[in-house]
């Protein structure tokens, strides 16, 4: 009698395994679906579809080559991210996965920029040896010399990146955490924000001021709001009054100008902070996209929402400011 035949059984672990991996797969090309949809919103609005299509495959490509890469070294917790939960909390898991998101769509928009920092890395021995072959003649020197600041510049661009929006996600966690109240969510508070604090330090380091002064100004504009929630105001205000220098006309800096000036008591009288905390709202802004940002700062004025000078302007101010505005937005 011939034994039965063996047949090949697929446990339960084995198609947890193949689930995991087919989920995580499908977040990452959502990530990367969101930074090709971004990049090319950045051309004209007539972009053949075989174009687009061919963007959106190189951002699906990039996101599943560099975001392993790059979870590496920013410690992306992927067992918080496999189904079923076990022993993470829902918090950590959608935190988690919507980093893994934030990754794979950098990953994408950045693309082949992306890709060339990457392959620079990993295979550095051999750019070595071509180093040394390419130092035989001047323009080889001067090529490579080229290429090695382009991706010295990329890597820069990356790492400051990642590191702003560590610092943001990190003040947005410090928010949430204050807004409960407890003591314990506070101290939770105040740590969130000084991780804040370290990221952008971090990334200061890494910005020449004079070269690229957008991206230095970014930095201290958010360094300033997270001084302001460590009670560090009158630092934040210093931060203030240098960014005013150079963007007078912004009106985010304007009206963190005059609540610094209050809650730092440096104001000479009341009516300076209520000139800079005006000319914020109605200031015509250089910059588009301060035009948003504007908008908010005058429906919180309005509404009394801002717990720093809610008690600055009385209802008779206030009617003047709406009218003021209205004719200013109109």
């Amino acid at each position: 009698m011939q034994p039965p035949l063996q047949t090949s059984v697929i446990d339960e672990g084995t198609w947890i395994t193949l689930g995991n991996f087919v989920f995580l797969a499908v977040i990452i090309i959502v990530g990367a679906l969101l930074g090709s949809t971004l990049r090319t919103g950045k051309t004209t609005d007539d972009t053949p579809k075989n174009e687009l299509r061919s963007h959106n495959m190189v951002g699906i490509g990039s996101a599943f080559i560099c975001v392993p890469f790059i979870a590496s070294f920013l410690h992306l917790n992927y067992q918080s991210l496999l189904l079923p939960l076990r022993g993470t909390t829902a918090a950590t898991f959608i935190e988690q996965l919507f980093m893994l998101i934030s990754l794979s769509g950098i990953a994408s928009y950045l693309g082949y920029g992306l890709l060339d920092n990457i392959a620079s890395r990993v295979l550095q021995s051999q750019v070595n040896d071509l180093n040394q072959e390419q130092k035989e003649t001047k323009h080889s020197v001067a090529s490579l010399v080229e290429e090695n600041k382009q991706i010295k510049s990329n890597e820069r661009r990356i790492n400051l990146e990642l590191l702003y929006m560590k610092a943001k996600d990190a003040v947005e966690s410090g928010q949430r955490f204050w807004d409960k109240g407890s003591e314990e969510d506070k101290v939770a508070s105040l740590k969130k924000y000084n991780d804040a604090l370290k990221f952008l330090d971090q990334g200061l380091q890494l910005i020449d001021e004079k070269e690229d002064y957008k991206t230095f100004d970014r930095f201290m504009v958010l360094k300033a709001y997270t001084l302001k929630r460590l009670d560090r105001t009158a630092d934040a205000l210093l931060i203030v009054k240098k960014l005013l220098e150079k963007d007078e006309k912004n009106p985010v800096l304007l009206y963190n100008m005059g609540c610094y000036l209050f809650l730092t008591k440096q104001h000479k009288t009341h009516d300076e902070v209520k000139d800079f905390i005006i000319k914020a709202l109605t200031i015509s802004p250089i910059k588009d996209e301060h035009l948003p940002l504007q908008k908010k700062l005058i429906e919180k004025v309005l509404a009394k929402l801002d717990e720093d000078i809610k008690d600055l302007f009385d209802e008779e101010e206030l009617s003047r400011i709406r009218e003021m505005t209205s004719a200013s937005q109109g």
